[in-house]
């Protein structure tokens, strides 16, 4: 039996069932030092308007920019990616305005090292 949690089919690998982690964050943050695959995003608004991220390959703003992601004024935006958005290098979140914290549900591959 499985253990509890959001389960969906690696795009690199369709014979291998991932569970996806989550972590939330306040701020601009690393959130994975190696490749990983991003499965939901949910930004909350702090109600001062439009919210605003933006989401690296790698482990800064240096990096290749994978999405640019904008919610509504005084709710909560979730975004799901179908399939998952697969990074090469790692995943860097850059948090913008107007944003009271981003959770990010994702798969880690092998460390980097």
């Amino acid at each position: 039996m499985l253990p509890p949690g959001i389960y969906l089919f690696s795009n690199t690998d369709l014979t291998k069932m991932v569970s996806y982690n989550w972590d939330r964050f306040t701020g601009s943050n690393k959130v994975s030092l190696a490749p990983c695959a991003v499965g939901t995003v949910i930004i909350t608004s702090d109600g001062q308007g439009v919210t605003d991220i933006i989401l690296y390959d790698g482990e800064s703003t240096d990096d290749p920019v994978l999405a640019e992601l904008k919610g509504p004024d005084n709710t909560s935006k979730m975004i799901h990616f179908q399939p998952p958005l697969v990074t090469h290098r790692g995943l860097y979140l850059d948090v913008g305005s107007n944003v009271t914290s981003v959770l990010i549900q994702y798969e880690r591959y092998k460390e980097r090292g």
